[in-house]
């Protein structure tokens, strides 16, 4: 049978739908999840189409089906990893080796010029698109012309210290990553998944350059369409309770 999806479902989204190949990957395996979000069969999801397609941003759209789709695939992951003091302990270990890498690199940096390094950030990234490749014998680093091609092109990048040194600050945030915020501190209670996607999509739509402030309705809607959900169904006020202390 045909999929019959809402009108109001935006013209990005619908050509989304139209690659069994793309839906596939966004949503690791599980395109049933992206079906349920535009079809008829799920009336709630005609009035959250309407309001997400209202956005300036005609990308907007897209975005939001992608972070939707992905939020079971997420949770799988998210229950995976170690609880949140090894977690931060660990991502702690991986900020201070980069600082120890770039301050490295800036006091070896004639050394490393005088062997033929090249540290800047640039020419870095145009190399990690074929390293693996090179690596594993499949092929060769780029030429001259490659690396030459980017500085014509490319505006100035930062050098490779300052790259190392900006991923130690974003791996020490002021205040706890989103992703922390988010997780349940009871992963196998048996509403620990619905209640991590709420809060996923709470904050997704509170982002300010999204609706600035978390849409409950919309959230409660979005959820029980991705979990398929026949009983115990959420609405805006318990979507609000979900994440209540989140912002």
């Amino acid at each position: 049978m045909p999929l019959r999806m809402h009108r109001t479902v935006p013209e990005r989204v619908r050509s989304i739908m139209s690659s069994p190949e793309l839906l596939n990957n966004l949503t690791a395996g599980h395109p049933d999840v992206g079906i349920r979000l535009v079809s008829t069969s799920y009336p709630d999801m005609r009035n959250v189409w309407a309001r997400v397609g209202r956005h300036k941003d005609v990308e907007f759209p897209a975005l939001f089906f992608s972070w939707a789709v992905e939020l079971p695939a997420n949770w799988q992951f998210m229950l995976k990893l170690p609880t949140t003091k090894p977690l931060l302990r660990t991502v702690a270990k991986i900020a201070t080796a980069a600082e120890n890498l770039a301050a490295l690199l800036e006091t070896h940096k004639r050394e490393i010029a005088f062997s033929g390094g090249r540290v800047a950030f640039h020419r870095v990234m145009v190399r990690a698109r074929t390293i693996r490749a090179e690596l594993a014998g499949e092929g060769g680093e780029p030429d001259g012309w490659s690396y030459a091609a980017a500085e014509l092109t490319a505006p100035p990048q930062p050098t490779l210290p300052d790259f190392l040194r900006a991923l130690a600050a974003e791996l020490r945030p002021r205040h706890a990553p989103s992703n922390l915020v988010i997780r349940p501190t009871k992963v196998k209670d048996k509403n620990a998944e619905r209640t991590f996607m709420v809060k996923s999509l709470a904050t997704f739509f509170n982002y300010p350059g999204a609706f600035g402030a978390p849409s409950f309705g919309v959230v409660a809607a979005t959820v029980n369409t991705i979990l398929d959900a026949k009983d115990d169904l959420l609405d805006a006020n318990h979507a609000r309770k979900l994440a209540d202390g989140l912002f």
